[in-house]
């Protein structure tokens, strides 16, 4: 047989991730592949473009302060569906910088602002979790109250998207 060749071995930067250390839950990607860095740079720039949006819309919706006889904001199901779409853009843009299907290994159905610092603050992306998505999702700063249910219960209360503690 013959002396075996020599093997070249190249790190090429892939970090595999086991989500809450589940080893059939991963997630991979690599932080040094241009492509990676050019999808994550438009991300950023993404979450940019949408935070003015989003604090029109906030600032429309907090301006509605009625509320129906059970003392719950009226406009309770605007305020969640407007939570539900940039949890949906949010998730989507995950899913074109990570690879499809990334936000379903990483959240599964689960849909929620917290999971998305969470996320970001997984790999330390600081410009991101510190900077662009804290202002997209804290600096947005939705501290509307969706008001109690019936029986004192809050549904999600003081939504904010954000703790706001670091530099944006």
């Amino acid at each position: 047989m013959g002396n075996p060749l020599p093997s070249l071995k190249i790190d090429s930067g892939l970090i595999r991730l086991a989500i809450n250390d589940d080893p059939g839950r991963v997630i991979a990607f690599n932080p040094k592949d241009v492509i990676f860095a050019e999808k994550f740079y438009n991300l950023i720039k993404k979450f940019e473009i949408r935070q003015a949006e989003f604090e029109a819309k906030a600032k429309e919706l907090d301006a509605k302060d009625e509320v129906d006889s059970f003392g719950i904001l009226v406009n309770t199901g605007e305020r969640l569906a407007f939570l539900k779409d940039i949890c949906q853009f949010v998730r989507d843009e995950i899913d074109g910088v990570f690879g499809e299907g990334t936000s379903q290994t990483v959240f599964g159905d689960a849909i929620g602002l917290d999971m998305f610092g969470q996320f970001f603050d997984l790999y330390r992306f600081p410009h991101v979790k510190n900077k662009n998505f804290s202002s997209l999702t804290h600096k947005t700063c939705l501290q509307y109250q969706l008001a109690g249910l019936r029986d004192g219960h809050e549904i999600a209360g003081n939504i904010r998207m954000c703790d706001q503690h670091g530099p944006t």
